[in-house]
């Protein structure tokens, strides 16, 4: 059921949800809690803080659209608790990529030798 909700809701924003904040968000993942009343639904950004933090409030302003919109699309009465959070993998892999195509002189002042 992840794997549906992530892939409605990336069609959701793609094409009915207009806020432009939302489209710097790329949804990552879906994990149902055990009990299916929880959907945590992990989202990156790519950008500064600021670009993160707009996508952020507009994925908090749309939860209820989204919600109303999966419950609709998948035919069920009680639809799980949807929790948007971000995901810092890929802002870490980007760091990561940086510091790899970096100069080692670049990485320190000279005083480690190890």
């Amino acid at each position: 059921m992840g794997v549906l909700i992530r892939d409605l809701i990336c069609e959701m924003m793609i094409r009915r949800i207009k806020d432009p904040r939302i489209r710097l968000a790329t949804i990552t993942g879906v994990e149902m809690e055990s009990n299916l009343r929880v959907a945590r639904v992990y989202y990156s950004v790519q950008g500064d803080e600021g670009e993160r933090r707009s996508a952020e409030e507009g994925i908090k302003s749309a939860r209820g659209y989204i919600k109303r919109e999966l419950a609709h699309a998948l035919g069920i009465r009680f639809m799980p608790e949807i929790i948007f959070e971000f995901d810092s993998s890929m802002a870490h892999a980007q760091r990561i990529g940086e510091l790899l195509t970096k100069e080692p002189g670049d990485l320190h002042d000279g005083k480690f030798n190890g």
